[in-house]
């Protein structure tokens, strides 16, 4: 009798890799546990946040598992390690066969396969990952208040933006990224390693970034990576930046998610499984928003009409209670000190959300508490800049200290 494994692993291996690297490696114990791995030869240590992307593939990896395994009738039991990746073990011993960070062990258990079930492995299955051009369209209101839903379900948040200017200028850093970690030889060399700049290269490896899924033909690839020079030199670097930011062209929205994402649990377990939704809860969300009431399509059409489109937005950005005055109020009046740590990009949503009125109007200690911001000009909204961690660690243990002083 064939295991179950043969058919479970032959389609969850479709599952999406940072570069098309395929780190993840199965071993199969018995026809009911196999233990998982991350092979370290095929990560992206070199690359900025390289580590925890390997860590969010292995989820990645775990959640398309467990779609395949339910169309095949099992359900998938996780025991998970967790622990950091040490690709520095690699550099200390090139030929050591010592290449896979074990993540855990996986077990099935027999389950009915359902309708539901079979539909999902297909759509797991006609997934592709794609570099054309999009086509400028906005995605639909009701897409995005399902996302939302299901991403709430899951203890995240789905913030999105269709702001022009915010687009342009988070596609430009996105390709300023490209040329900046091509200055880096670590960086330089990993990027070309992946590239496959043929159909017969990329046939006769079956992983990798393929020059023609990247729009660009494959000789004028290899020799723009080649000679990275060449992207600083005037009139050339014009041109081949052109003719990579033509690949992005037709972006007009862009939506991403919110979230705790510090450690390897984290960067693993964040998707559904970190808060798993009640039955139907995802169904019931997508069918209030594709079968809404008369009275709300009625109320609906009315405010669209109505009201401005500029007043529109403006509700919308003040959220539900009123902006920052709003939300620190409750706190601040009961004599609760509040402490804004922000980013550039956390300011500039602080001030328009009348983060300034709050702060004038506590800005000092009385029978309330008070309102104070911190900014932090190198910070990032995440906590991946080391600069605002320590911002942050700084910031708490002064309080802290000035809060409960140690006497000697």
């Amino acid at each position: 009798m064939a295991s179950p494994w043969t058919g479970i692993i032959e389609d969850a291996r479709h599952y999406p890799s940072p570069h098309n690297s395929q780190p993840i490696v199965v071993r199969v114990e018995d026809d009911r546990t196999a233990t998982v791995f991350y092979d370290l030869r095929r990560g992206l240590p070199a690359e900025s946040f390289g580590i925890p992307f390997g860590h969010v593939c292995a989820g990645v990896f775990l959640a398309g598992l467990d779609v395949v395994a339910r169309a095949h009738g099992f359900a998938v039991q996780e025991r998970l390690d967790h622990a950091e990746m040490d690709f520095g073990r690699l550099d200390a011993d090139p030929g050591s066969d010592d290449r896979l960070h074990r993540l855990g062990t996986v077990a099935l258990r027999p389950r009915a396969a359902t309708a539901d079930d079979r539909e999902a492995l297909a759509r797991f299955l006609a997934r592709r990952t794609s570099r054309r051009p999009y086509d400028a369209t906005l995605v639909d209101e009701s897409a995005i208040e399902a996302v939302s839903a299901i991403a709430s379900a899951a203890g995240q948040r789905f913030r999105t933006t269709a702001d022009r200017a915010v687009v342009e200028e988070i596609v430009r850093v996105n390709q300023e990224t490209l040329f900046d970690d091509l200055r880096h030889d670590a960086v330089h060399e990993e990027i070309l390693h992946w590239l496959r700049f043929s159909k017969r290269q990329a046939a006769e490896t079956g992983d990798g970034l393929s020059a023609e899924t990247m729009l660009m033909p494959g000789p004028v690839l290899r020799f723009a990576m080649e000679h990275r020079g060449l992207w600083e030199a005037p009139g050339v670097g014009g041109l081949f930046r052109r003719v990579y930011l033509s690949t992005m062209r037709g972006v007009r929205q862009l939506g991403w998610l919110e979230g705790p994402f510090s450690s390897p649990a984290e960067y693993v377990e964040d998707d559904y499984r970190r808060n798993t939704a009640a039955v139907g809860a995802y169904a019931d969300a997508l069918r209030a928003i594709d079968e809404p009431s008369r009275l709300r399509l009625v109320l609906r059409r009315w405010y669209n009409a109505a009201v401005p489109k500029w007043v529109r937005d403006r509700v919308a950005r003040r959220d539900r209670v009123g902006g920052v005055v709003g939300h620190v109020r409750p706190l601040v009046e009961h004599g609760t000190d509040v402490v804004l740590i922000a980013s550039p990009v956390d300011v500039e949503v602080f001030d328009r959300l009348g983060g300034q009125r709050a702060l004038r109007r506590w800005s000092s200690r009385g029978r309330t508490g008070r309102v104070d911001l911190v900014r932090v000009p190198e910070g990032d909204h995440s906590l991946f800049s080391p600069l605002m961690r320590q911002a942050v660690l700084s910031e708490v243990r002064s309080r802290v200290a000035s809060t409960f002083p140690v006497h000697a």
